[in-house]
């Protein structure tokens, strides 16, 4: 039976398509979760760097719905855009959509996003909030799903222990990481909730896997009035594709509107 994920190690002899920073196996620079969508199986053998200590997962059987609930947050423009073509999006949400945007984040046990939100924007994905406001926050751990690209070694996220989703198959028919492996795993770490921050392309892997399960959109009181960067990446081809959703809650924050969302229908 083919092995599903392996460790990142620094020293191996030859040259990671992606990478953690040198030596990160040795704690504190991140951890590392290895999936790769091309070689699924029932039955799934793996190894996983957490926080330094190596943990084997091989017999591990993935029941459905064992995985932390998924919450999809972005903001956008009226007509839908989270950026720019040249990747500006700072800010396109008022100052009052963006603290309820950090009080999301500190009611979660983990925040994700896509490698090349790492290296276009290099987040810290931490809580930011009044003195006040932060008794009692615990910060979510970051959550990284690499590609084949490499992952920036000085990203300020590798100061944070993240777990980083690896693909173990980097050759042109591999490289995708298998998001619902992935998310049981992380269940296995005790993150029982997970914020997906971005961007397009992630948003879109997980709605193609019907992986998302609620979703709050901050709109902001722009439009864009052209295509730059839309929620989803890819074409919407027909009406019939689109996902149904139930609208839970709409709320004005300052100049934003904040819309609640429910794919779980």
């Amino acid at each position: 039976m083919p092995a599903f994920g392996a460790a990142y190690r620094p020293n191996e002899g030859r040259p990671p398509r992606w990478n953690l920073p040198a030596g990160g196996e040795k704690g504190g620079a991140g951890s590392l979760l290895a999936v790769d969508r091309s070689e699924r199986q029932a039955v799934q053998p793996a190894v996983i760097f957490e926080s330094g200590v190596r943990r084997s997962t091989e017999g591990r059987r993935y029941a459905p719905g064992m995985r932390p609930t998924v919450i999809l947050k972005a903001a956008l423009t009226l007509d839908g855009q989270l950026a720019a073509a040249d990747g500006t999006s700072q800010w396109i949400s008022s100052p009052e959509a963006r603290r309820d945007a950090h009080r999301l984040r500190a009611s979660v046990d983990a925040v994700m996003v896509g490698a090349g939100t790492v290296r276009a924007d290099d987040p810290l994905l931490t809580v930011r909030l009044d003195p006040g406001e932060m008794r009692g926050v615990n910060q979510p751990r970051p959550v990284i799903a690499a590609g084949r690209k490499p992952l920036p070694p000085q990203a300020r996220l590798f100061g944070r222990d993240p777990v980083v989703l690896a693909p173990r198959s980097l050759g042109a028919a591999g490289g995708a990481v298998d998001l619902e492996a992935g998310l049981s795993e992380l269940s296995s770490l005790g993150i029982k909730r997970i914020l997906v921050e971005g961007g397009a392309r992630l948003f879109r892997s997980f709605l193609d896997a019907g992986l998302i399960d609620q979703g709050v959109l901050y709109y902001g009181p722009l439009l864009a009035g052209g295509a730059g960067a839309p929620l989803f990446a890819g074409n919407w081809s027909t009406l019939e594709e689109a996902a149904p959703v139930r609208i839970t809650s709409l709320r004005r924050l300052g100049e934003s509107v904040r819309v609640g969302i429910d794919l779980r229908l």
